[in-house]
């Protein structure tokens, strides 16, 4: 066990999908960071800016490289007062000026159409069936789903 295992802390991955974990009942392993806190009210705020939109946004969009999320990244994100859960739009405003907010939700909602798209084109694209003729034989046949 580390010496803070049983600590509040935040912690979170260097790879894989960005999930931001509260806990004060665990060790790290060398793939993971935390970030220690004195109260689960304080971890709790900090995952709440770590989890939210814009934050996510840059992790996954501007700190990852090759599925790795760079170590550094923890420290160009501002600390905020730790004594509440913070909202989306709360962070945007705390961290964010108006005309970089608006960039970042426009690309947010770019990437949320292309994948509603994709998601409906799929849905939409005919699958391949098998029909038995009348004569026992089989025929594929294009039919919508």
């Amino acid at each position: 066990k580390n010496s803070f295992h049983n600590q509040w802390k935040v912690v979170f991955s260097y790879s894989g999908s960005w999930k931001v974990e509260v806990t004060n009942d665990c060790s790290l392993t060398d793939a993971s960071m935390c970030i220690l806190c004195d109260t689960e009210q304080e971890a709790l705020s900090v995952q709440s800016v770590l989890q939210s939109e814009p934050i996510k946004f840059l992790i996954d969009k501007v700190f990852r490289w090759g599925g790795y999320y760079n170590g550094l990244f923890i420290r160009w994100i501002p600390a905020l007062a730790t004594d509440k859960v913070y909202t989306n739009e709360e962070v945007y405003q705390a961290l964010f000026t108006t005309q970089q907010a608006d960039l970042i939700k426009s690309l947010l909602k770019e990437e949320a159409d292309k994948k509603q798209a994709k998601k409906d084109a799929k849905a939409n694209k005919p699958t391949k069936t098998k029909k038995i003729k009348a004569n026992g034989s089989k025929q594929d046949t294009r039919t919508p789903v």
